[in-house]
């Protein structure tokens, strides 16, 4: 068996066209990957005007947030709000002279605001509605009273939850699932830097290149003895209709194995080489208040990659039935893209059904705002959240299509 196995790798990497898909879609990882360190921005509190880029911004970044670091007390937002009131007149436009940066008043402000503008939208993020700034939520607050942070966060959440209108709507047992869930996130949240791990969670998407790969190394992994007319000699040998099937279905899970654990060091490990690897533990509640998902940036990290790799190996299996079954491998290649990339196509709907379904496919599992969202399965009083969801389904996907694959190509009937 491990001899068909090395066989069958051997001919899958000297395939041109599995040479060139790994080539140069990696390539294009690295490309992307090179790209958002470089266009990262920021701008310079102090001094020169004008915004800092790459490296430089990244260094900024940090410091910004290393400024804020601690956790988000009620104390500690109603001081912070409270500071950013005083720039600030009833209808949340910057006093005179804050708003004139050539005044030491001005450049006061701007030093500020630049510091602690990514803290302000987290700790404002519980009072904002839509896409409101941190000046126009900073007036609406009274910190002359004592605030209640996480409670305010609580119901931002369950308004969510209970809102009709929604991309998802939730049953009762949903509703009170997550905001469970949400009482049970330790609190409070300690704030600092967690760039790199943070960058990770926003490319996470990238990860579709290496399923694109695996797709278009594997779609001729049986269509390729019907193209090529062997099928009539491999079948007829010993183990061509016993081991044969499973060595190429063995053979094909350990390439796309492979080439996702190169594609994932690249798209995990660029972000933490030049962003850095410090602040794994803070919890991603520092992405959102709201979040009712009880993990580390880390961890959240590590699901991410790890429902990405299920994700693979479901989308692998059903390639390697639909090589099994077909004889044109472009149409292979065309049913996996299109599996990958219909999301993209596919405008913004209102319709509970159908995101419920569009959030079973790969794009919207990379996603890290689907990701960390409230985002669960219901069948009456079971409630299933979105990680054990796609775990189950990705894992039923292999388990189902893989040895219907080898079956299918075992009972082949050779023309």
């Amino acid at each position: 068996m491990a001899s068909l196995v090395i066989f069958e790798l051997k001919k899958m990497l000297g395939r041109r066209v599995t040479q060139v898909s790994l080539g140069v879609l990696f390539a294009l990882s690295l490309l992307f990957m090179g790209l958002n360190v470089v266009q990262q921005a920021a701008v310079n509190p102090a001094g020169d005007p004008s915004m800092l880029s790459g490296t430089a911004a990244i260094a900024q970044q940090r410091a910004d947030a290393e400024q804020c670091a601690g956790p988000i007390t009620d104390e500690a937002v109603a001081a912070v709000v409270g500071e950013f009131q005083t720039f600030l007149d009833e209808e949340g436009e910057v006093k005179a002279p804050y708003d004139d940066p050539a005044t030491p008043e001005g450049e006061q402000f701007r030093a500020w605001y630049h510091t602690h503008y990514q803290y302000l939208n987290l700790v404002l993020g519980p009072w904002m509605q839509g896409y409101e700034t941190p000046d126009v939520v900073a007036v609406r607050v009274n910190t002359a009273e004592p605030l209640d942070v996480y409670g305010q966060a609580a119901a931002k959440l369950a308004a969510t939850l209970a809102d009709p209108d929604g991309r998802l709507t939730y049953t009762p047992t949903e509703q009170a699932f997550w905001l469970i869930r949400y009482d049970e996130v330790p609190k409070p949240v300690e704030y600092g830097y967690a760039g790199g791990w943070d960058d990770v969670l926003d490319c996470l998407g990238f990860l579709l290149f290496a399923m694109m790969a695996v797709v278009l190394a594997c779609a001729p992994v049986f269509t390729g003895e019907y193209q090529q007319r062997t099928d009539a000699v491999v079948l007829a040998t010993r183990c061509g209709k016993t081991k044969l099937p499973w060595a190429k279905v063995v053979a094909a899970v350990l390439l796309a194995t492979a080439a996702y654990g190169l594609f994932a060091l690249a798209i995990v490990g660029v972000p933490l080489v030049f962003f850095g690897a410090d602040g794994g533990a803070l919890p991603v509640q520092i992405r959102s208040l709201t979040g009712a998902w009880g993990l580390t940036v880390a961890q959240a990290v590590a699901v991410g990659v790890g429902l990405g790799y299920a994700a693979l190996l479901a989308l692998l299996a059903v390639t390697l039935l639909l090589s099994a079954r077909l004889r044109s491998s472009m149409a292979i290649f065309a049913i996996g893209i299109a599996v990958l990339v219909a999301p993209l196509l596919v405008p913004s709907i209102q319709n509970n059904v159908a995101n419920h379904l569009l959030y079973l496919l790969p794009y919207f599992a990379l996603d890290a705002s689907t990701l960390l969202g409230p985002v669960s399965y219901a069948a009456g009083p079971l409630v299933l959240d979105y990680h054990a969801t796609l775990f189950t389904v990705y894992a039923a996907a292999f388990l189902i299509c893989a040895p219907l694959a080898a079956r299918t190509f075992a009972h082949h009937q050779v023309a």
